[in-house]
């Protein structure tokens, strides 16, 4: 039998597709949330990450990738698209606006 939570492990076919190798488990958290949680558990994902994908410039761009991610990976489920997209918007503004420049160039490079 199929490990219901597999998908928790699997590599983002757009990661594959544009050679990113995720060193966070971003994807992952972020699917259980919206799996297992639907919105609410997507917010609650977002807000206890939040803080270290603040602090860290590595994982707080594969935060912001992972967030865009799922807003396309869910483009068939609208509320969870919207969300995402929503959650990726919030974040992108806040790096933009608080990230010192040498952070925001990598940021820019990474997502690019």
């Amino acid at each position: 039998m199929r490990n219901p939570l597999a998908f928790y492990m699997e590599t983002p076919a757009v990661a594959i597709e544009t050679g990113k190798e995720l060193t966070g488990t971003w994807w992952g958290d972020f699917r259980v949330g919206a799996e297992i949680g639907g919105l609410s558990g997507i917010k609650d994902t977002y807000k206890r990450g939040l803080e270290l994908a603040r602090t860290d410039k590595v994982l707080g761009t594969e935060f912001s990738l992972v967030l865009n991610w799922l807003s396309w990976y869910y483009e068939k489920d609208e509320s969870k698209c919207k969300l995402f997209a929503k959650l990726w918007h919030e974040f992108d503004n806040w790096v933009l606006d608080n990230w010192s420049d040498e952070w925001k160039n990598y940021y820019l490079r990474e997502i690019d």
